[in-house]
């Protein structure tokens, strides 16, 4: 999760310029671990943590969600 959370602030803190326009982004993450999640699969891995994307975009913008 804290590497989820670097990457998140990193992205917020980022402002970038268009003309005289300030643009800021927010970012929403997914993920899950391996060896903790026994998936079985590659694919059931990466399907663990597509959930938990869908549910960081649930919950509302900016969030990390790690399924666990």
């Amino acid at each position: 999760r804290m590497i989820g959370e670097r990457i998140r602030r990193i992205i917020k803190d980022t402002e970038m310029l268009h003309g005289q326009q300030r643009i800021t982004i927010t970012v929403s993450l997914g993920g899950t671990s391996y060896p903790e999640i026994d998936a079985g699969t590659e694919e059931a891995l990466v399907h663990r943590a597509d959930e938990a994307l869908y549910q960081a975009k649930e919950q509302g913008r900016d969030r990390v969600v790690i399924v666990t």
